[in-house]
């Protein structure tokens, strides 16, 4: 997804402004950025977030995310992919003690984001385990990546993440404006609600609106292109039976 297709934060800020006849905003830049951030995060869809690949330096075993990080695909050593996954420890240890972590192969984990080890199945699906201890291990806490190497050590991550402009401030995609621009608007709106100052029609209001418009973004980023519908439709042609040749 190219820049082209993106607008500025400046523009979301104008639209507030106009909406809402806001006459300065110099203290609430940074929330209104903030707040549009959240709402890129709160619609998830694939239109929100653009894939990066980048390499860190590795200084006291921990390496500082980059700034649009969202969240990552896969981590690079040397000539070794590290696979990312969230499964819970007990598809890694089944039929051990999950009590006695110190005894067991998942002790290994750090997080459950691993380095690919030995591998299994459980009722077929697919799992990597039994980490060796000399084997790299990596978590992410706190904006930064740790990892259990030497300093000075180069490692590359790829990771989804927000386009930023030349000032650091996040590029919208032009086809979630309209949701953005109103979640700002009901984040901003918010305080004088919670101050007594808005009635409760209106903040419903604001925030219903939000609701549809992001429900409506999020749909229309996940509905399939041309390409895709003539995928979908081969793949359904082929479950039809074909018309009995009873009649024929």
């Amino acid at each position: 997804m190219e820049n082209a297709n993106k607008v500025s934060l400046n523009r979301i800020i104008g639209n507030v402004i106009g909406n809402l006849r806001i006459k300065n905003t110099n203290d609430i830049h940074d929330d209104f950025a903030r707040w549009a951030c959240e709402a890129v995060n709160k619609i998830g869809s694939k239109q929100s977030y653009r894939r990066f690949e980048c390499e860190l330096n590795i200084r006291n075993r921990k390496a500082p995310l980059p700034p649009n990080f969202v969240y990552l695909n896969a981590v690079k050593y040397g000539n070794k992919i590290l696979p990312v996954t969230k499964r819970s420890f007990r598809l890694f240890n089944k039929g051990e003690d999950t009590n006695n972590l110190a005894n067991a192969n998942v002790a290994k984990l750090n997080t459950g984001i691993n380095a690919q080890g030995s591998s299994g199945s459980i009722t077929g699906y697919s799992y990597n385990y039994d980490i060796a201890p000399s084997d790299q291990v990596f978590s992410i806490d706190n904006g930064c990546i740790n990892f259990n190497v030497n300093d000075d050590e180069r490692i590359g991550i790829s990771y989804m993440g927000i386009d930023l402009d030349e000032e650091g401030w996040p590029l919208i995609a032009e086809v979630h404006e309209d949701a953005v621009t109103h979640y700002v608007m009901y984040m901003y709106k918010a305080a004088d609600y919670w101050a007594g100052k808005m009635n409760r029609g209106t903040y419903k209001d604001l925030e219903t609106r939000w609701f549809d418009l992001c429900g409506q973004a999020r749909g229309d980023d996940e509905m399939p292109n041309s390409e895709e519908m003539k995928y979908l439709s081969s793949m359904w042609m082929q479950l039809i039976p074909p018309p009995s040749k009873e009649n024929f």
